[in-house]
């Protein structure tokens, strides 16, 4: 709820303090100036339905001489009963019934915003009655529109249809038009105070499927609570706000205390005061890190002292503020391909979890309410602009060679599949989705043998639990150049600027040449200086160690080839290929994508030999193990990423002749274990029995301004934000899983989780499987 609230009052998550409006001005606001404009709202609204209810009754929409005629009436009817009623039509005409729509569909939904009103009025905890009026002045907004669009339909259509030169619109029509005027007065009433700000970009389906619902049925621990158990003493005084936690596990709180007179040399220890008003009668005081957390069933204690002066004892209330969950409202996808999982929401959860993923400032349309602008000051030795790309999985260092692994899988999952992200209505967020990584790396290429490919230092990293914006510790970067090389990386950067260029090129073909000219520079680099890149980067050796080089130079010259067809690029995809089954598709192993590749542009059968015995390993019967419950388990950190890479790689061979049927039969096997096919989900915010408590910092945060710690991966309840779309590592090789967040190798997210596993469902759309 926080969130949402903060949102209408455009708090701004990641906002510096010098940015970000106090909180203190938008209570008094209320209490003194946008009451009475909110108890007009409930007037006008009172006003509203009934004239919008009389106009939809009224028998008399407009009348001339001898006659009349009422909104539902296919007929004039005569004021002389002897007189046949005159018909132009044998029944109500589809303009009517539009005109019809649109008013009931104003009343009704007036109806239900006036319930929000009434709540605003009536609830206690002003956070909440901020969001209940700004909720309903938008449906307000929205029917005084429908309304007025009923109005102009009607004469439009009555005029086209009636050749009568003498008649007027009646009563029912101008009762009609005193609904929509009331409507429109309601809604700038409650909202004048955001309206103007917001209306311009105002999306109506969240307002209308989400905010309508949300508000009614939301429960927390937000409350507005007096000061008790108080004591006074020469000029001193100490009391206790005492909320009584009931919806929940507290993860973090503020709260936002009015003193009838002014105090000062205030004492608590639960908080920090983060501001207080120039008249020293209102005070901001967010949770400490340490007594954030409250459990179900207990009560926060506030003991607050402080002095005053003057004769008139202190008296106060606290908004309290729980800052454990937002209000993110996902839009529900219907599933029209008539398959046991609805791709359609895969496919777009799975794109939300790498905008949640971002680093950098954040685009004005950003979807993930709780993260915000981070690691803006992120650069290279001479001050490159590094700034962008993803966090690599439940931390927040930027590994170079992961990010341009996943980017390659969803590049080609895009190429091969667009349909399904076109039918799926998520092709936009797509193209969104892969350019931002590959601005990143574009601007990692500073050089023709320079390329930076980690920015962050893994140990420092992981020793803060927090949220990205919070960061404070130092963020090295890390280069290969032509005395340092990294063949592995820089054609890995290749291969996904190759393959994104065949995505762009149709799109934007200023950028797509772009990435075409890097890869093919970077493709230079890595054949020419020769080296893995963890023998020149050692920060990165412990978390991302490369095995070997050749499958990069391969897979990079395949890529090329494809794009450019010279056939240089195949000459070296073949001298470097290694023939022989593949242990399996990874951010590190790219030998399976690489004989799918070859085999597509050559035809060659020592590429479809290695594609059938990769695939003989991995399927049952092979060397490949499978847990009792189906899940080929390759290995435990991650296990679902291997599976599903293959997975991915299964339908790519089958779409080039390979076992067509045998290989999309267990992608779809695999990708369903994935799904819930168990009785349970692996993919947060998805399915039955999803994760609730991934191995992820900055969805574990309560909201800000709560502070972070490692007291919140400590904690046992759900994250307080849902990492909609995230696939977590997976269970062991006996189906056996625990939701645990502290578990980084089976609870952990990762953007090479995601990005196979997403191809491969992509892919299970196109077919229809």
């Amino acid at each position: 709820m926080v969130t949402a609230m903060k949102n209408f009052l455009k708090f701004k998550t990641g906002e510096s303090p010098d940015v970000r409006k106090f909180g203190e001005e938008y209570y008094l606001r209320e209490a003194k100036i946008w009451r009475p404009f909110r108890i007009g709202g409930v007037f006008s609204i009172a006003i509203a339905l009934p004239l919008a209810l009389a106009s939809i009754l009224h028998d008399n929409w407009m009348y001339g001489e001898g006659f009349r005629s009422g909104m539902w009436d296919p007929c004039f009817q005569m004021d002389n009963a002897s007189v046949p009623p005159i018909c132009l039509e044998d029944s109500v005409q589809r303009w009517q019934k539009a005109v019809i729509g649109l008013m009931i569909f104003s009343a009704s939904f007036g109806f239900i915003a006036s319930i929000l009103a009434v709540c605003g009025v009536c609830t206690s905890p002003l956070p909440k009655k901020i969001y209940y009026f700004h909720s309903a002045g938008e449906i307000f907004l929205v029917c005084a529109i429908s309304t007025g669009a009923a109005l102009i339909i009607y004469p439009v259509a009555m005029e086209s249809n009636n050749s009568s030169s003498s008649h007027q619109y009646g009563p029912g029509y101008g009762l009609g038009w005193g609904s929509a005027f009331f409507f429109l007065a309601a809604a700038f009433c409650m909202s004048l105070d955001d309206l103007i700000k917001r209306c311009c970009g105002m999306d109506l389906s969240p307002i209308l499927l989400g905010l309508l619902v949300l508000p009614l049925c939301q429960g927390d621990n937000s409350a507005t609570v007096p000061m008790t158990k108080t004591h006074t003493w020469s000029g001193n005084f100490e009391g206790h706000f005492i909320l009584p936690i009931t919806h929940g596990d507290l993860i973090g709180w503020e709260a936002i205390i009015t003193f009838n007179v002014p105090v000062t040399n205030i004492q608590q220890y639960v908080g920090t005061v983060k501001r207080t008003s120039s008249d020293n009668k209102i005070i901001l005081l967010v949770n400490k890190a340490d007594k954030g957390i409250v459990k179900q069933g207990s009560s926060l204690d506030i003991q607050i002292g402080g002095r005053f002066t003057g004769s008139t004892e202190p008296t106060a209330t606290a908004d309290i503020v729980d800052l454990s969950f937002d209000s993110q409202v996902v839009p529900t996808v219907v599933d029209t391909d008539g398959t046991k999982y609805n791709y359609d929401e895969v496919l777009m959860k799975s794109i939300l979890f790498y905008e949640a993923q971002r680093s950098g400032k954040l685009p004005a349309n950003n979807r993930i309410p709780w993260r915000g602008d981070s690691a803006l000051h992120d650069q290279g030795d001479h001050g490159e602009d590094l700034t962008g790309g993803w966090y690599d999985a439940g931390d927040h260092v930027k590994f170079g060679f992961p990010m341009a692994a996943s980017t390659t899988l969803l590049a080609w999952g895009l190429l091969e599949y667009k349909d399904a992200y076109e039918q799926s209505g998520q092709l936009e967020y797509m193209y969104d989705c892969i350019r931002w990584p590959l601005e990143w790396m574009l601007k990692c290429h500073t050089g023709h043998n320079e390329l930076y490919v980690q920015v962050g230092n893994g140990g420092q990293d992981h020793g803060f639990w927090g949220r990205p914006e919070d960061m404070t510790m130092s963020r090295p970067a890390y280069k290969i150049t032509a005395n340092r090389p990294g063949s592995d990386i820089a054609a890995e950067y290749a291969a996904a600027f190759a393959v994104s260029h065949l995505v762009f090129k149709e799109r934007d073909a200023e950028f797509a040449d772009k990435l075409l000219t890097h890869s093919k520079q970077l493709y230079d680099f890595a054949v020419h200086h020769k080296a893995r890149y963890t023998d020149s980067v050692s920060e990165a050796a412990g978390y991302y160690r490369s095995d070997k080089y050749e499958d990069e130079l391969t897979w990079g010259a395949a890529w090329l080839y494809r794009v450019t067809n010279d056939t240089k690029y195949l000459t070296w995809a073949e001298q470097y290929y290694i023939t022989g089954p593949d242990w399996g598709q990874s951010w590190d192993d790219k030998y399976s994508g690489n004989m799918i590749l070859l085999y597509n542009m050559t035809g060659k059968d020592i590429y479809k030999n290695d594609i059938e015995a990769t695939f003989s390993d991995w399927m049952p019967g092979g060397s490949v193990p499978y847990s009792p419950k189906g899940l080929a388990f390759r290995s435990q950190w991650g296990s679902l990423r291997y599976t599903s890479n293959m997975a991915f790689m299964a339908l790519l061979a089958a779409d080039v002749g390979v076992h067509t049927d045998q290989y999309r039969q267990w992608a779809r096997s695999q990708i369903g274990y994935a799904l819930g096919d168990t009785g349970r989900s692996f993919v947060v915010g998805f399915g039955t029995n999803p994760p609730q408590r991934p191995h992820h910092r900055s969805s574990s945060c309560p909201s800000r301004p709560s502070p972070c710690s490692f007291a919140d991966q400590q904690q046992p309840g759900p994250n307080p934000h849902t990492l909609y779309g995230a696939l977590v590592g997976g269970p062991n090789g006996q189906d056996q899983y625990t939701d645990d967040r502290k578990d980084y190798v089976s609870n952990e997210v990762a953007c090479d989780y995601n990005a196979g596993f997403q191809s491969a469902v992509a892919g299970l759309k196109h077919h229809r499987l």
